[in-house]
């Protein structure tokens, strides 16, 4: 990985992922799920072939579920309006009980289980090269607690503060916090620190110390999730990426178990529920991510 210098620290986000031969492409119109997933894929093998730069793809998708490789059979079948006979491994479709519009369902090679995706929702497909990021060291593990971790810096500029729920990944608020605002991630899966200057407590687990978290003092098990963590990796190069909710139809995550966790005191928010909600927010995030993208990643 390229070691920045004083003058390279005085350009943009933009400048700096050039620097590292990472595209960025920000797509203002809805994206059809099945032509991101081939776009992906292509540009995976690009990659692999040093035909095409790394890439941060910053999309929005019009209204579908996907279910992730950790999604088994059982879950799927419990769905509503889902039956075996039109649920094929592939892909399948089923009418809504909230929508008069027909919900397709795909199965997807990420890692996760089933979750929603829909105008309102900032997805972030990140095809990075784990190889050259880690100085020819790559570390999965690493590699994760950075994604967590570049979500977490990025929460914290909009006034999001949040620590770890080791079981279930994805970023967290707290409903029951003496912090204003907070927001939990989990499943980080390694110890360690990026910026070591900031503590953060463990939900469910022992005490870790994290970059940017700070300590919340909990009087309850209350956790909406804030955005989703779905990732594949493939000869060290990632694809698939986050999805943080900013102003989704939240009704459409009543359909199904969101990433399989049934457990009482766990729900699903967004940052309009929050009270954090601007016109002007997805362009605004889409700026913070790239430049906490830059503090975690590249220094």
């Amino acid at each position: 990985m390229q070691t920045l210098n004083n003058n390279t620290i005085l350009k943009t986000p933009m400048e700096i992922l050039s620097l590292h031969n990472i595209e960025v492409i920000q797509q203002d119109e809805l994206v059809d799920y099945l032509d991101a997933v081939s776009f992906m894929e292509k540009r995976v093998a690009d990659i692999l072939d040093k035909e095409a730069k790394q890439l941060l793809w910053f999309v929005q998708h019009d209204h579908v579920y996907t279910a992730g490789t950790g999604t088994s059979e059982a879950e799927l079948l419990q769905l509503p309006n889902i039956s075996p006979n039109n649920m094929p491994l592939s892909s399948s479709s089923h009418q809504s009980n909230i929508t008069p519009q027909k919900i397709t369902l795909h199965r997807t090679g990420r890692g996760g289980k089933i979750t929603y995706h829909g105008p309102g929702q900032l997805i972030v497909y990140i095809m990075l090269n784990i190889l050259e990021l880690h100085d020819g060291k790559p570390d999965v593990r690493l590699f994760i607690k950075q994604v967590e971790n570049w979500l977490i810096d990025a929460m914290v500029t909009i006034g999001i503060v949040g620590k770890i729920i080791e079981q279930y990944p994805g970023v967290w608020v707290s409903t029951d916090s003496h912090v204003i605002n907070t927001m939990d991630t989990c499943n980080r899966q390694t110890e360690g620190e990026v910026k070591p200057q900031v503590k953060s407590n463990v939900v469910n687990g022992s005490k870790k110390k994290s970059s940017i978290r700070e300590a919340v003092h909990d009087r309850g098990n209350g956790y909406e999730k804030l955005a989703a963590i779905g990732i594949r990796i493939r000869r060290w190069i990632s694809y698939h990426g986050v999805a943080i909710n900013i102003e989704p139809d939240l009704k459409y995550f009543n359909e199904i178990t969101p990433c399989g966790i049934t457990e009482h005191g766990y729900g699903v928010t967004s940052m309009e529920k929050l009270g954090l909600y601007n016109r002007n927010m997805m362009k605004d995030l889409s700026g913070i991510l790239l430049k906490s993208f830059v503090e975690i990643f590249l220094k």
